[in-house]
């Protein structure tokens, strides 16, 4: 098709995080949690790109990158994933693999005591076209993402 242009709505950053940032989000998701003023005030730590394997299935591009203030937008906006469990302990979702077409989904949820389980949250699908819509508002910090990575993000809040 002579003149079309593909949109990347899901194209990966620059400066790609070549480590996975599973499992630090998982040991310290409360602690961002706990200073989300702290780096939603500052722009290096906000924009910092996260890398976490999300998967959906029907849908190309890497869904693996999302910068912090995208995370804290998800996990404010979206459906079921921030829970507390029997035990009265609060969770949060770090990773999701789902069909958008069923709705089916995996998600790895992180307690206050450091315990991840499997969980799978009902209606997930709106979940994804919510997590889509945000990456998407974030194609700038994409492009050009702040080049401090978790560690350091994590580092500056425990100064």
């Amino acid at each position: 098709m002579k003149g079309s242009k593909r949109h990347h709505r899901n194209k990966s950053p620059k400066v790609i995080n070549k480590g996975l940032d599973y499992e630090l989000l998982a040991k310290n998701v409360f602690l961002l949690m706990a200073k989300k003023d702290v780096i939603l005030a500052n722009e290096d730590m906000r924009n910092c790109v996260l890398n976490i394997k999300n998967h959906t299935y029907l849908l190309g591009g890497d869904l693996s990158y999302m910068p912090l203030s995208g995370y804290f937008e998800w996990w404010d906006k979206a459906m079921e994933v921030m829970r507390v469990n029997d035990d009265g302990m609060r969770g949060i979702v770090i990773q999701w693999a789902c069909s958008q077409l069923t709705g089916v989904n995996t998600c790895s949820m992180v307690f206050e005591n450091g315990q991840i389980e499997d969980v799978s949250i009902r209606e997930f699908k709106s979940n994804v076209h919510l997590w889509l819509n945000i990456r998407k508002q974030f194609d700038k910090e994409l492009e050009y993402p702040s080049k401090l990575t978790l560690q350091d993000v994590i580092d500056k809040l425990l100064e």
